[in-house]
């Protein structure tokens, strides 16, 4: 079943675990919150603790609204600070870039293509 542009992880910080969800429409507001395209923020040689909090507010916020996860306040920037602190820089960069490349990489003929090989 094709989801469309989507993206998601799962970081381990101390001892829980915290979703991220992906979608060009969070993507968007990132982009609109920094004031510059999604391929300057991933910009490895710009790439810091202001676009990694900026983006994994955005995708912990959207799995909080998602639903599987009964909802609850909005997330700060304190909390995803809190979860880089638990589970360091370079792995939540790496789940999170990840979760982003999912969403910019999509391709709807790629996605079937992979369900049907024949």
């Amino acid at each position: 079943m094709a989801t469309g542009a989507h993206g998601e992880g799962i970081i381990t910080a101390g001892d829980r675990e915290v979703e991220v969800i992906f979608t060009n429409r969070v993507l968007m507001n990132v982009e609109r919150q920094l004031g510059k395209a999604i391929s300057a923020i991933l910009d490895q040689k710009n790439f810091g603790y202001i676009e990694l909090v900026a983006l994994l507010r955005a995708g912990m916020d959207a799995a909080r609204r998602d639903g599987r996860h009964g909802g609850g306040r909005s997330i700060s920037h304190d909390d995803a600070l809190q979860v880089i602190d638990e589970a360091g820089f370079g792995p939540v960069a790496g789940i999170v870039i990840g979760a982003v490349a999912a969403v910019v990489g999509y391709s709807p003929n790629s996605e079937d293509e992979a369900e049907d090989p024949n």
